[in-house]
């Protein structure tokens, strides 16, 4: 008896520990279709050397749309938290957990005020943006080439005539690719 009631309580330990290193930024109930500042920053919440990551499900009903979930400044630099397209959903749905593309041990000398979405002729339902002082489970280029394998199943299914893969553009930051 002493044991389970041990147990219990370093389990509640271990949630309430869990809680206390992940502050959510922002959720969205309702379904997004259009760009959209979601959430203004505020001043006391301390970005610097954590990770901001989403979930949320992107739904997709043709092959020419995007979305996209950024942190931005006042100046026009943007950090991708988030992308998506029809490529790397499944039956047009990519549901999506705890990820983060360049948002990982945010540098410092960055003053990310908004959280925003980018988003062409699809739907973004259930988002969900959190700070985390921990990294993800997975690796940046881990999750990168799990994408790029799955688009080149969704090719191969497609009978596509030509396969993704690593390029000199594909390394560059969001920022750096749209300038």
């Amino acid at each position: 008896m002493k044991i389970k009631k041990l147990s219990l309580v370093f389990v509640l330990f271990w949630i309430s520990s869990l809680s206390l290193s992940a502050q959510i930024l922002t959720s969205v109930n309702q379904i997004i279709n259009r760009d959209t500042l979601i959430t203004t920053i505020q001043k006391n919440v301390v970005l610097s050397a954590k990770t901001v990551n989403a979930s949320g499900q992107a739904l997709f009903s043709s092959k020419s749309r995007y979305v996209r979930i950024l942190l931005s400044d006042d100046y026009g630099y943007d950090l991708l938290v988030y992308e998506s397209s029809p490529l790397v959903a499944v039956n047009g749905i990519d549901n999506f957990s705890n990820v983060s593309i360049e948002t990982v041990n945010i540098p410092t000398n960055l003053t990310l005020t908004r959280v925003r979405i980018e988003i062409k002729n699809a739907e973004l339902k259930n988002m969900s943006v959190v700070i985390s002082a921990t990294s993800p489970l997975r690796s940046q280029q881990q999750v990168e080439t799990d994408k790029i394998t799955f688009m080149n199943s969704n090719l191969r299914a497609q009978n596509a005539l030509w396969v993704a893969g690593e390029t000199s553009m594909s390394q560059l930051s969001y920022v750096l690719r749209n300038c």
